[in-house]
């Protein structure tokens, strides 16, 4: 109590020109006086200052467990929420090691697997985040770029990837496997799940 008084009602009982601080260094000093044991004048008044004394310290106390605990269950309603994202496939990170492996490779048919392996991994997400559509192209349609920031992106690597299985003679240049690749990478990151 003594540090209270000494760090937050001491130092507003110096005059000061503004009423707010003038009020605010009122209450406090009324509220610290009432805990005064000077002022206390024995019996069932001072049982009954002290007893909201500490009626106010466990109230408080509540207030702050409460505050750490509904902190927890709102992150185990998310995690719930999200189980079939958290619980996506175990060897999510080890097939887009695998993509990147066969990028690294840089021959025409490694770069046109590892674009049709990281389409099919994303469609694999949006199906367990609730995108129940058939095919690829209309879950795009049903999402914002609020949900997902590089949505255009998404759909140019997407493009490229149908040119790869509907024209098989289409050659695909670095620079075009990167760009896929990269967009599909920041919708991975952008979930989590990389």
């Amino acid at each position: 109590m003594f540090a209270f008084y000494l760090f937050i009602v001491a130092p507003m009982q110096v005059p000061d020109t503004v009423p707010a601080k003038k009020e605010l260094a009122s209450a406090l000093d009324s509220f610290w006086s009432f805990f005064q044991p000077s002022a206390w004048q024995g019996g069932i008044f001072n049982s009954l200052k002290f007893f909201s004394l500490v009626f106010s310290i466990f109230l408080l106390f509540l207030v702050v467990v409460l505050i750490i605990k509904s902190d927890r269950l709102w992150k185990m309603k998310l995690l719930r929420e999200s189980k079939g994202v958290v619980n996506l496939p175990k060897d999510f990170d080890k097939r887009w090691l695998n993509i990147q492996g066969r990028i690294a490779k840089g021959d025409d048919a490694n770069m046109k697997l590892a674009i049709i392996e990281a389409d099919k991994m994303l469609n694999k997400l949006l199906y367990f985040m609730g995108y129940r559509d058939k095919d690829m192209g209309e879950k795009l349609k049903q999402m914002t770029s609020a949900q997902l920031p590089n949505l255009e992106d998404i759909w140019l690597a997407h493009k490229v990837r149908n040119r790869i299985v509907h024209e098989p003679d289409h050659h695909l240049t670095r620079s075009e496997t990167e760009s896929a690749i990269t967009a599909y990478e920041k919708a991975f990151k952008e979930f989590e799940v990389l």
